[in-house]
């Protein structure tokens, strides 16, 4: 497949100087020529879509490399939830984390919560039995990228938390993050 360099890097102020898990998000911006294809690494790998402002209530599939135990670090584990709910883990910043259901460990920070995993074959979908758009939301296209596994709350387990990704009047969201990536391209 090739490697890739990066050309540039943007964080939030709050998780770059204070380590605000509310604020846990950052792009980076990889060159587009690398040493076997001479394309970007979207065109080579693929890209997901990011979605952002969603409700706390949509099912969510969070996947990442856990290797602290019970896990061994060399598989992709799934977490699957339906249900979220949201925690200001830095008090005063006017922005909260979300926690869904998830028994991993270290290991598998920085893996997607992807909204919307769907059948490339939609004839094959089955719509969710209570006919309910908080376990099978039923957007076009995705998957989406609307968080990443970031921290767990000290003595919570079976919970993973993330950033929310929104965009709002304040400064510092997600997306004012990920525009500073791509004003940059």
């Amino acid at each position: 497949m090739g490697c890739w360099g990066w050309d540039y890097a943007v964080t939030s102020y709050q998780w770059h100087n204070y380590s605000d898990f509310d604020r846990d998000y950052a792009c980076i911006v990889t060159s587009y020529s690398n040493s076997y294809t001479g394309r970007s690494v979207g065109a080579v790998t693929g890209a997901l879509g990011r979605a952002y402002n969603f409700s706390s209530r949509n099912m969510t599939f969070a996947l990442g490399y856990p290797q602290g135990s019970p896990f061994a670090g060399n598989g992709i584990h799934v977490c699957a939830s339906t249900e979220w709910y949201e925690r200001d883990t830095y008090p005063g910043d006017g922005q909260v984390a979300k926690y869904i259901g998830c028994d991993m460990t270290g290991g598998s920070s920085g893996g997607p919560w992807w909204l919307n995993i769907r059948s490339p074959n939609l004839s094959l979908e089955v719509p969710a039995l209570d006919s309910s758009d908080y376990t099978d939301p039923g957007h076009p296209g995705g998957p989406y990228l609307n968080g990443i596994n970031s921290h767990r709350l000290s003595g919570y387990v079976d919970e993973m938390g993330s950033s929310p990704f929104r965009s709002t009047s304040a400064s510092n969201e997600s997306e004012d993050i990920f525009q500073a990536c791509f004003g940059y391209e």
